[in-house]
């Protein structure tokens, strides 16, 4: 039930039926009701927009014992520059591999086994998503410690040849299957220079074995990746859980605020990326 209602407020941020809220600059936006709901849905939601752009949705249940966050960024495999197909998912399996305030390798893992809840993530075209789930009495860390993962993550050296034969063995699964074939010969129908007709999920020749071989280093490419596609203003936010609106929207947002300063992006991340990838712009 509560991810059913987790991926719902997920549709609502990332299809674009969002209430256009006016803000002060450098404020959260008053809260904004959302009233249309199902017959005897006694849940309570809101939404509002943080000072550095971040959208939220808040859902108050007060019948559950757990708390969930969502966290999804308008970025993913469609945003690969040509150099490094499967980079969006690459870094999707990179960021949990610690942060400045959290560098244990397993540290974010371990917190959410600790209280009685699960996460995970995935990499879709235009979209990554990272949810988890807690006990209500460890929210508070639990949102303070998915939002660190997706604002400094560490993308340390030394964890990049696992993470990426754990890729190339997710792509060794999916060949496997009947329906992926009809999804990339669907795909590879498209435009050559679309990112519709490219390889996205990446495997060991596409991350590792090729960019190494023509002198480029797979983490300075996660860094400019995530620089330019992780920023406030692609993150839409999804919280549920027994805590009052009130709280939940003042105390998430003082966890969530710390994020980057918001930034505009005129051009595609796609077209940034590859520009700074071939020198030419400062990164």
């Amino acid at each position: 039930m509560v991810w059913a209602v987790i991926l719902f407020v997920e549709f609502l941020l990332t299809e674009a039926i969002w209430v256009k809220l006016n803000k002060p600059e450098g404020q959260v936006s008053t809260p904004v009701p959302i009233l249309a709901k199902a017959r005897g849905d006694l849940r309570d939601y809101q939404t509002a927009t943080l000072p550095n752009g971040i959208q939220v949705v808040n859902v108050f249940d007060n019948t559950s014992r757990y708390s969930a966050f969502s966290v999804a960024v308008t970025a993913g495999s469609y945003d690969n520059p040509s150099e490094f197909p499967g980079l969006a998912h690459f870094c999707e399996h990179m960021v949990f591999l610690g942060n400045q305030k959290y560098p244990g390798v397993n540290s974010f893992d371990n917190f959410v086994a600790s209280h009685g809840g699960f996460n995970n993530a995935y990499t879709a075209s235009e979209l990554t998503d990272y949810f988890m789930q807690v006990a209500s009495s460890a929210s508070e860390e639990g949102l303070d410690r998915l939002a660190h993962l997706v604002q400094k993550p560490l993308f340390t050296e030394k964890y990049v040849n696992r993470e990426v034969h754990a890729i190339d063995s997710e792509h060794m699964k999916n060949i496997e299957t009947t329906q992926w074939y009809v999804n990339a010969v669907m795909m590879s129908l498209a435009a050559p220079a679309s990112p519709v007709s490219q390889f996205h999920t990446g495997n060991l020749q596409t991350l590792l074995t090729d960019p190494q071989r023509h002198g480029r280093n797979p983490v300075d490419a996660l860094k400019i990746f995530f620089n330019y596609s992780y920023c406030p203003a692609r993150f839409k936010v999804a919280t549920y859980g027994p805590e009052p609106l009130v709280c939940s929207s003042t105390g998430h947002s003082k966890i969530l605020v710390g994020s980057q300063k918001a930034q505009s992006n005129a051009i595609t991340a796609h077209s940034v990326i590859n520009l700074l990838l071939h020198g030419l712009l400062p990164a």
